[in-house]
């Protein structure tokens, strides 16, 4: 009787893993967005991120993104179709869309030339962050490049988010 329910306990243990296996497969990693309510000086006024997480297996891991966190944010926001450095150069433009620490000038924006080496440099935290979680996904099927017509890239994450407001 001992034996069959260490067996059973085993047998349970694998199942979980492989369901977390298949969800991971299916719908990528899972990451936490913490923001806080924004200081005075930020143009939007509402709100601004100040960490990404990484979860997995009941833990959390944190992406160490730095200034990158408010590009990382606007990009998981807009999760759905990718987006061309273009459009990313639009979207962080607008104050109502963009907010953080790359957002703390009102005049600053994301140049197009650099959304390729910024991409690479989250690419690089995501990496750090899945290594530390012993998660076996390259960070570019993670943060997708995907290729567009006139030659374009789109960039999307291939992850599901979820954001939690802490009131200080």
């Amino acid at each position: 009787m001992y034996a069959s329910d260490e067996v059973d306990k085993i047998v349970e243990e694998l199942e979980f893993i492989e369901t977390e296996r298949r969800q991971l497969h299916a719908n990528g990693p899972h990451f936490r967005i913490l923001h806080r309510s924004a200081r005075q000086f930020t143009p939007c006024g509402s709100y601004e991120p100040v960490a990404a997480y990484l979860v997995h297996a009941g833990r959390t891991y944190q992406v160490r993104l730095g200034t990158l966190l408010g590009l990382f944010d606007y990009m998981a926001r807009h999760n759905k179709l990718a987006q061309t450095a273009r459009q990313i150069e639009r979207g962080t433009r607008t104050g109502s869309s963009m907010v953080g620490r790359l957002a703390a000038v009102p005049a600053r924006r994301i140049p197009r030339r650099y959304i390729r080496v910024y991409t690479g440099r989250i690419r690089m935290a995501l990496g750090k962050a899945l290594h530390e979680a012993g998660i076996e996904v390259s960070p570019d099927a993670v943060l997708v490049s995907e290729e567009c017509a006139m030659n374009e890239t789109g960039y999307r994450f291939h992850a599901t988010f979820e954001w939690l407001h802490i009131v200080e």
